[in-house]
């Protein structure tokens, strides 16, 4: 399902086992998006955010955090932006601490690129989120040999000339929404799990662990971008997992459309 809307997310029902993504183009920002951002982060976000050379990473950043909070509060209001706590794991994946979490636990993910910022927010399940542009990486076919599965790469060999940078972000927002979700970071070789294509819309994954629960939202915000979402939940939120509703912070944004799910 996907909603535009121009309000957030306040005083929404986030279901067990359901992910919520919310997502804003940074460059159509206002003075008063200025401002509610510098209203809701910690010091420690500003004091992170100021460490950044470029003044478009440096507002992605507050806009992603800010985003975040924002979008916490709408499915917990008794809690206010500027008061959720954040902990790290021992592979430095954020969470929220457990006082605040609740039950089932609020788990989230965010991720930011080139003027786009999203975060995918749960209720039970892990939750991984990554968007990204064509163009960032200057030798894709160099990166998906030294990284990917070999089954990807033979995937990626058939594509053309036109088709392959596309199909490149695909795996790759694929495969950080993943590992995202995981919450291993680094530790988990990017080869020890594979992404297939099935069709002109299936998508299938081939877990590191041939663990089951897995389900995976390719999407596209422009013609340039792509959006991936990965959940893992256990018992009946393995089968929840599935539904997971997509938000435009403004209605001039980017138009999301779903390509692909499995």
């Amino acid at each position: 399902m996907i909603v535009h809307s121009t309000d957030g997310p306040v005083n929404r029902e986030l279901d067990a086992g359901g992910t919520a993504v919310w997502y804003w183009l940074t460059t159509l920002s206002s003075e008063a998006d200025a401002d509610l951002i510098e209203a809701v982060l910690s010091d420690d976000e500003r004091e992170r955010r100021s460490r950044l050379r470029h003044v478009p990473d440096r507002r992605d950043f507050g806009a992603a955090h800010a985003l975040l909070r924002t979008t916490l509060s709408g499915y917990a209001p008794e809690i206010a932006p500027r008061d959720w706590r954040f902990e790290r794991n021992a592979f430095g994946k954020p969470a929220i601490v457990a006082g605040q979490a609740g039950r089932p636990a609020l788990t989230f993910s965010l991720t930011h690129t080139g003027g786009i910022v999203a975060c995918a927010v749960a209720r039970g399940p892990d939750v991984g989120i990554d968007v990204e542009r064509t163009g960032r990486v200057t030798d894709p076919a160099a990166i998906a040999h030294r990284y990917f599965a070999a089954s990807e790469c033979e995937q990626l060999a058939a594509c053309s000339a036109e088709e392959y940078p596309m199909r490149f972000v695909e795996f790759w927002t694929l495969k950080e929404a993943y590992v995202k979700a995981l919450g291993r970071g680094l530790s988990l070789p990017l080869a020890s799990f594979a992404f297939e294509f099935d069709g002109a819309s299936g998508l299938r994954c081939h877990p590191h662990d041939g663990a089951v629960g897995w389900h995976f939202h390719l999407s596209s915000l422009a013609a340039d971008v792509r959006l991936a979402v990965a959940t893992r939940g256990e018992g009946d939120e393995g089968a929840q997992g599935s539904h997971v509703s997509f938000h435009c912070m403004r209605t001039s944004g980017p138009r999301l459309e779903l390509l692909r799910s499995g």
